[in-house]
């Protein structure tokens, strides 16, 4: 009877240790941290919540915090100024006062989710409309929840570029692009990448020496360029300064006197090329017309012995060339005093006259320099006397 009554009172002393009730209710703080955890979780990540705080953001009229809010990745072309530019353009999003929220979700795509939002700019205007989507991309968020996020693609033109005169610079939306964006070059053209802009009217200007600046405005929408440029300019497209103009003119008529300079002492061409530069695959044409004009002039029984020009009057226009380099015709009127050697009963007589030629010379530009494309003066030599 005095043993069951000791068993009794040892059983009745026996208590949980501190340890293992401290690990209880760290177990059981752990469980509760973890369901709020869990639920608060659900809420953030619930598309319909992350819905209404885009549509709640976007009413704010705050196009930086929109921006943000979207978590669109900031470039030199990509960030909030540009977005509000976008955005205002694209949307009047300043004038827009009220919106309704619908939403639509098709089972057969269940990482996406779907609204149209109907924003009004009054009580009687006509909405603009948008389909806001979400997806539920990867990876889950801490491993279990929903990762969704918010498609801005219809705000974005992707992969841009710009053609433009290789040897230029080029601004877009007064950002300049440089050489490590040039991906290709080809002929008179470099294409520059831009990367991504925002939709909407951007502004491209480009600068190249001895022209004028070229700018103009170009519309991009909601589409991938990656296979094409958003815009090609030309060589043809700029107009030269009014100083490279003249230099080109005075380049032509010097050009002119050097040709008969050394036609009338029977040069190579090679020596009027080396000063004078020629297009090369014009070069084999030009030297046949300029031994021809040697041949028939200078060579002959009765031939042109020398020529002093006295004045020169030139124009200068644009032309045509069929490389889409930038051309320009040049048309120069010669007054002249030629000398005629004439044979007269087999004895030779120098006859002097006065005289007036015209010359139309075209000019191209490549590669940063200009070459003498063609020029009348090879073949149409100036008068002088022949009896």
């Amino acid at each position: 009877m005095a043993k069951n009554k000791t068993m009794k009172k040892n059983k009745k002393k026996r208590r949980v240790p501190i340890p293992v009730k401290c690990l209880i209710a760290l177990l059981i703080l752990v469980l509760i941290c973890g369901i709020i955890f869990t639920v608060y979780m659900k809420q953030q990540t619930d598309p319909d919540r992350i819905a209404d705080q885009y549509v709640s953001v976007y009413m704010s009229k705050d196009a930086s915090a929109l921006f943000h809010f979207l978590g669109i990745k900031e470039t030199s072309f990509l960030n909030a100024e540009s977005f509000s530019r976008s955005l205002e353009e694209c949307h009047k999003y300043s004038s827009i006062t009220t919106y309704g929220l619908t939403k639509y979700s098709d089972p057969a795509t269940p990482d996406q989710v779907q609204y149209n939002i109907e924003y009004r700019y009054g009580a009687h205007s006509s909405p603009y409309t948008q389909t806001l989507t979400l997806k539920n991309t990867e990876p889950p968020l801490y491993l279990f929840f929903d990762n969704w996020k918010i498609d801005y693609s219809e705000y974005i033109a992707r992969n841009c570029s710009v053609q433009i005169p290789a040897g230029s610079t080029v601004l877009i939306d007064d950002v300049a692009l440089t050489e490590k964006q040039i991906t290709s070059q080809t002929g008179q053209l470099a294409t520059y990448e831009c990367g991504d802009l925002f939709i909407g009217t951007h502004k491209i200007t480009v600068s190249l020496e001895g022209f004028e600046d070229y700018s103009t405005s170009v519309y991009v929408g909601n589409s991938d360029y990656k296979d094409r440029p958003l815009y090609t300019i030309t060589p043809s497209m700029l107009r030269i300064t009014k100083d490279t103009e003249n230099k080109l003119i005075k380049q032509t008529e010097k050009m002119i006197q050097a040709l008969y300079t050394g036609a009338l002492q029977e040069d190579p061409f090679s020596r009027l090329h080396e000063k004078y530069p020629f297009e090369e695959n014009m070069r084999p044409d030009l030297e046949k017309k300029y031994d021809t004009l040697i041949h028939n002039h200078i060579q002959s029984s009765t031939h042109l012995s020398g020529v002093e020009f006295t004045d020169f009057s030139s124009s200068c226009t644009t032309a045509y060339a069929e490389d889409r380099c930038y051309a320009m015709k040049i048309t120069t009127s010669a007054d002249y005093t030629s000398t005629g050697s004439v044979m007269n009963g087999g004895v030779s007589h120098e006859k002097s006259t006065t005289g007036n030629s015209l010359f139309i010379t075209t000019v191209h530009y490549q590669g940063g320099e200009w070459f003498f494309h063609d020029s009348t003066a090879l073949e149409s030599c100036v008068y002088y006397l022949k009896y």
